[in-house]
């Protein structure tokens, strides 16, 4: 039986792509990176998912699947567009439908993944994080300003626990996955993803 680098690489070979094309808005035309790594188009391995099932309709899923070394796994979303927002008592925050989409992407990419390692879900508790990324220009009520200064310029990466516990306060409120369905779960701004993540981790 295939392991889990083995499954990865299959996964590289038929659904690989560079992490610029993978972040591509198609409805405005842009992306959301220049990084030209290899990763696995998560949306293309749902479309095969698709066609072999012969579904009725398309899994949700998130854009990326990256596999960083043992026991580092990415599940990465890119929001390019204006999210819709409203104002609560903890200030402005997506509104309901984009929370829940947010959601139905990481739980169906997580069930997708699981039946394609043949793993139960208790595999990724300690190994997968889920990063959605957003466009800072089109979304300031997300902007976290002083987080992007907290590691300053150090030439070598840092432990990934390190990373993950300095990024942006999650206002999506996906942080509840942490221990459950991944280990960790994090909101990004697109400058803090390549100065930070893609500068030092891929």
């Amino acid at each position: 039986m295939p392991n889990e680098v083995q499954i990865y690489n299959k996964l590289l070979q038929e659904f690989g792509d560079t992490l610029e094309n993978a972040s591509k808005d198609t409805q405005n035309n842009q992306y959301m990176t220049q990084c030209r790594k290899q990763v696995v188009n998560f949306d293309s391995f749902k479309e095969h998912v698709t066609e072999k099932l012969n579904l009725s309709g398309y899994p949700y899923s998130c854009d990326v699947l990256y596999r960083y070394c043992t026991n580092e796994w990415f599940l990465i979303e890119f929001k390019n567009g204006k999210l819709e927002s409203e104002n609560t008592n903890k200030g402005f925050v997506p509104k309901s439908n984009e929370f829940y989409d947010v959601i139905r992407k990481f739980l169906e990419s997580l069930l997708l993944l699981t039946e394609e390692l043949d793993q139960s879900i208790k595999i990724f508790r300690n190994s997968i994080t889920f990063i959605l990324v957003y466009n800072e220009q089109n979304n300031p009520f997300l902007n976290v300003t002083d987080s992007i200064t907290k590691l300053g310029h150090k030439s070598e990466p840092l432990p990934m626990s390190y990373l993950n516990e300095i990024l942006p306060n999650d206002k999506f409120n996906v942080s509840y996955f942490d221990q459950l369905y991944a280990k960790k779960t994090f909101v990004c701004s697109k400058e803090f993803f390549e100065k930070e993540f893609i500068a030092k981790y891929l």
